[in-house]
């Protein structure tokens, strides 16, 4: 039979070196971690590899204005498919349109960039300004375009 203070004892977890509370940069780690989690907090990726070619930032999870707000320090923008701002409709969209940073609409999606769903900066022109364009795909279906509420949260490409 157990006793109460064993019961009762928390139980111990091994962190990895970096979070264990030994230096500064330990007590830091593991203060930012607590606090990420606590406040369920997203945290973009950085990436460690080069970024694909035409690509100046990426992030995640973003809605459309925080994506335009995150290219726009960034220096950059949101991708245009086919160089306009705004697209009533799919059939406007045809194979081979343009789209900076993913290539062409129905080509082969872009080896040095995840599969996933991008926010476009070009708006749906008919439904009064609440709905974008995204661009999405991986390395087996290609490059596809439909749209959603700006309200929902995307990955991010950044173009000049």
């Amino acid at each position: 039979m157990q006793s109460l203070t064993s019961v009762l004892r928390p139980h111990r977890v091994k962190l990895p070196v970096l979070f264990r509370a030994k230096s500064v940069c330990g007590l830091v780690c593991l203060f930012a971690l607590t606090l990420i989690c606590t406040l369920g907090l997203s945290v973009p990726v950085i990436a460690a590899e080069p970024l694909p070619a035409g690509v100046i930032a990426m992030s995640l999870d973003k809605t459309w204005q925080e994506a335009k707000a995150f290219c726009a320090s960034k220096g950059g923008k949101l991708p245009l498919i086919g160089g306009k701002s705004k697209i009533a409709s799919s059939k406007d969209i045809p194979p081979g349109t343009p789209v900076a940073g993913f290539g062409s609409v129905k080509d082969k999606w872009p080896s040095d960039l995840p599969g996933g769903m991008y926010w476009t900066g070009t708006e749906r022109a008919d439904r009064g300004g609440g709905v974008s364009w995204i661009i999405h795909g991986d390395n087996k279906s290609g490059v596809a375009a439909s749209n959603d509420y700006k309200t929902r949260a995307y990955r991010v490409v950044c173009v000049p």
